[in-house]
């Protein structure tokens, strides 16, 4: 096996600003691991609505099954169904006149405010920036998951008022690929 040396590969990537979060509120009619640009451009950006500490898509260790045959080692194990957790950090948006949620800035946390809304939450973590539009190719993950009840913060006088929304998983497609079309 040849090993490329470090300085033969190209710059690492800057995670900073290159994660996009997308949040369909209906249940895709395409496959989880090929979305269409249309699904994705019809579901809502939440990249600037979400806090970048606290907002979590990700697998967890698998479950794993150990039934090995009498010829087998006691100890050969192999994964079995997949776990997965999610949280999500939502700013609130109020406006400054009424005090009141400001209908444009706080859809996300209005969409996502009730316990048991079944949401999809499409994240793409890549070279692009979070606001390079969705194009066919992209790498995705996609989580279809269920609101818990929101938290409050922890401390509600330190830095932009926000939430803490648990999320339980129902599904998700870790390795899709954006199927053809365009905007």
């Amino acid at each position: 096996m040849t090993v490329t040396p470090i300085s033969a590969l190209p710059p690492r990537t800057f995670a900073e600003q290159h994660r996009k979060i997308t949040v369909l509120t209906a249940p895709p009619t395409e496959a989880l691991s090929a979305l269409t640009v249309a699904t994705l451009e019809a579901g809502m950006d939440a990249s600037c609505r979400v806090t970048q500490e606290g907002t979590r898509f990700a697998a967890t260790a698998s479950e794993t099954l150990n039934q090995p045959a009498v010829c087998e080692p006691a100890s050969a194990s192999v994964p079995a169904r997949s776990n997965f957790e999610a949280t999500m950090g939502v700013f609130r948006y109020f406006d400054e006149t009424t005090g009141n949620a400001d209908p444009t800035g706080d859809v996300l946390f209005q969409a996502l405010k009730i316990k048991g809304t079944p949401v999809y939450v499409v994240e793409r973590l890549n070279g692009k920036a979070w606001d390079d539009a969705w194009v066919a190719g992209d790498e995705y993950s996609v989580f279809a998951v269920t609101t818990d009840n929101w938290q409050r913060q922890s401390d509600p006088h330190a830095g932009y008022i926000h939430v803490t929304i648990p999320l339980t998983v129902q599904d998700a497609e870790l390795n899709g690929i954006v199927a053809g079309g365009t905007v």
